[in-house]
């Protein structure tokens, strides 16, 4: 599964943008753009800048895979996820049961709810494919 990345763009001539995100440089196009300007954050999928990120949007996507790499290698990933420890799941409103007094997860459902001061699973993943 490859996954999106928040990039800066570091130098563009219109068709190409040298980006750089964790101290790794790539050079995209950024022709499904509209003349993104140097600094900008832009949204990089299979080396395509596919569309252009507010600086918090960019944070947080950086914020969940800095935590993604952290779960997958059994390092603390409390600090990227600060905002979702402590709340109850929600369902989204299109799989709420008409009715339902709760937005609750079912009781079916509740297994997969983190639990506090539970090791973490050992991950068996490595880490993102590098072409992603």
């Amino acid at each position: 599964m490859c996954l999106g990345l928040p990039m800066t763009i570091i130098e563009t001539d219109g068709m190409s943008a040298l980006c750089e995100y964790a101290n790794e440089q790539r050079r995209v196009s950024v022709m499904l753009l509209s003349e993104p300007p140097v600094g900008a954050k832009v949204l990089v999928h299979i080396d395509t800048a596919v569309r252009l990120l507010e600086d918090d949007e960019a944070r947080l996507i950086a914020d969940a895979l800095e935590g993604l790499y952290a779960a997958l290698n059994d390092h603390d990933c409390d600090r990227v996820f600060a905002d979702l420890i402590g709340q109850e799941p929600q369902l989204p409103e299109h799989l709420r049961q008409p009715g339902a007094a709760s937005a609750t997860l079912p009781a079916h459902l509740r297994q997969y709810q983190r639990k506090p001061n539970l090791q973490p699973k050992q991950a068996s993943y490595g880490i993102l494919p590098s072409g992603c």
